[in-house]
């Protein structure tokens, strides 16, 4: 009798680290936008951890694994948040848009344009994206020029005739 208790004992004990063990939360790494941070968790699901820890999720911003996904392994979550920017092509309208590129190229590509040498790009298209900054792209265009028996193909930014043909050096006269 005295050999069945102290079995029982010990399942209870087991029973009970296992269940205590169970219970600790355990250490997540989050990397929001390329910060890293370790947080104690319990919660299975990606969703559970961030409500857990008041992470804020936009709905424009990429979670991955996703939100109603369970917690990898690796016990890792990367959230690559989108940011608001304005952006301007050629001389149409300014549009804000939300994107998660990380360089002004990569903007203006996924919007087709594909850059090219003399294009005005404001800021460079290296630069960084940042939240609440403005792109603007503008287009060289080309133009072909015929004086006389000579032709070339001028690549301008200039808005009228005239501008162009000052930038060919064509003089054009009253006669």
């Amino acid at each position: 009798m005295m050999f069945r208790r102290i079995i029982l004992s010990i399942g209870v004990v087991a029973t009970a680290v296992f269940a205590y063990m169970a219970m600790q939360p355990e250490p997540i790494t989050i990397v929001d936008d390329g910060v890293t941070t370790v947080h104690e968790s319990r919660g299975d699901s990606v969703l559970e951890v961030l409500n857990e820890t008041g992470i804020v999720i936009d709905e424009a911003d990429m979670v991955t694994p996703a939100l109603s996904a369970d917690v990898s392994t690796d016990r890792v979550i990367h959230i690559e948040r989108a940011r608001t920017v304005s952006l301007q092509i050629g001389y149409g309208q300014v549009e804000t848009i939300e994107t998660r590129e990380r360089t002004v190229k990569d903007v203006l590509l996924r919007y087709g344009v594909s850059v090219r040498e003399g294009d005005d790009v404001y800021p460079g298209v290296r630069a960084p994206v940042t939240s609440g900054m403005t792109i603007r792209y503008q287009p060289v265009v080309a133009l072909d020029v015929i004086v006389g028996d000579e032709a070339k193909t001028l690549y301008t930014m200039a808005q009228t005739v005239e501008q162009a043909l000052r930038e060919a050096n064509v003089t054009v006269s009253d006669q």
